[in-house]
């Protein structure tokens, strides 16, 4: 019955919008430059404090890139190629800072400051190559960096769960850490007038940081936790951003309301403010199910997308590939995505690896 559920639903959100016959392959990746869960020993502490870090995905496998982990995943793109030659491609959709922990902290959590995740990465032995792989990424056509938020958090909720003395808020933040389990992580939400100013501050300054770091401007956005309403749109429009990357579902925040709205998309779909919609219809997430046949599901759900004249976008967040936790996570899915690479070339030898801005800009293209 799931199985049957879940191809139904698969040739669901495949059925609207923007068509082609070329065989696209989309691969798009988030959190990359997140601050998650700080190092192995801060892991063990909060594991003796009782908290349930080893059940949770995040908590458990989830940190910051290091330098064997942007390592492995460039070897491995580079061996696996399209037709034309090209190699497979990441769009990395990168989180721009962290919070500034110290200064916070002294403001009495009145105040939330950040610096940039290069600076961050600047704090740990094994990510001083970090930038220097990212580049090399960039240059092989193996990574696209694309724009996730300047910090994936949700500025003013975080910041009066601490100002209220929140224990679990609390030690996380002593690890250096927004919080544990997946605490206001949705930072572009706007739910009270008061966050207004601060998110549209927040994706400005966030986008200036991103085209100073990368040398050009994102056109496309992913906001964080897929959660976002009507006046964000018009904050990324003003930017420059031309393509909305999202899931299978918007969760729309509104201004007065406690909690989101759900509002569904299809590929191609135009904006209020002109903007393409770019949705992800194939999966593969092996943390998050590790007895399921990954491989065998993401190509059921490319040959579904092939089928209707779509592109397979593929959501793949940084946490499958991530080993400074624990390092057979890495290792085993790498060898995951190995696989699943070898088996849509061989499936689908003139298939095409994209980024998801190059995507956008072949949509509106052929649009216009």
């Amino acid at each position: 019955m799931d199985s049957l559920l879940r191809q139904l639903k698969s040739n669901l959100i495949n059925i609207p919008g923007w068509k082609t016959n070329r065989k696209i392959v989309v691969f798009e990746s988030d959190d990359w430059g997140m601050q998650r869960m700080a190092s192995k020993a801060s892991f063990n502490r909060l594991e003796k404090k009782g908290y349930r870090v080893s059940r949770l995905h995040f908590d458990r496998f989830d940190s910051l890139e290091s330098n064997g982990d942007v390592g492995r995943l460039l070897e491995l793109l580079s061996v696996y190629r399209d037709r034309s030659g090209a190699p497979a491609k990441f769009t990395m959709n990168m989180i721009m800072g962290n919070p500034d922990f110290d200064r916070i902290r002294t403001t009495g959590f009145e105040k939330y400051y950040h610096e940039p995740f290069y600076q961050t990465l600047k704090r740990f032995s094994d990510k001083d190559e970090v930038m220097d792989l990212y580049r090399e990424g960039m240059q092989s056509g193996c990574f696209r960096m694309q724009f996730h938020g300047r910090e994936h958090v949700h500025i003013n909720r975080w910041l009066a769960r601490l100002r209220a003395t929140d224990r679990l808020y609390l030690d996380a933040f002593d690890e250096g850490m927004y919080a544990l389990e997946s605490g206001h992580l949705d930072a572009m939400a706007m739910y009270e007038k008061a966050d207004i100013a601060i998110v549209k501050e927040s994706i400005a300054a966030g986008m200036v940081l991103f085209e100073q770091t990368w040398g050009f401007k994102s056109a496309s956005i992913i906001a964080p936790c897929y959660t976002w309403g009507d006046a964000v749109e018009k904050v990324w429009a003003a930017k420059g951003v031309e393509f909305i990357q999202g899931g299978r579902v918007q969760k729309r925040s509104i201004v007065g309301q406690e909690h989101p709205r759900t509002r569904r998309h299809y590929t191609g779909e135009k904006s209020s403010e002109g903007m393409r919609y770019m949705i992800r219809n194939v999966s593969f997430e092996p943390v998050t199910a590790p007895r399921q046949n990954w491989v065998n599901t993401a190509l059921a759900e490319v040959a579904t997308a092939f089928r209707w004249g779509k592109p397979a976008i593929i959501s793949t967040h940084r946490l499958n590939y991530i080993g400074s936790l624990v390092p057979e996570n890495s290792k085993k899915n790498l060898h995951l995505l190995g696989t699943l690479l070898g088996e849509l070339i061989r499936l689908y030898p003139d298939m095409e690896f994209l980024s998801s801005d190059e995507l956008g800009g072949m949509i509106a293209s052929e649009k216009e």
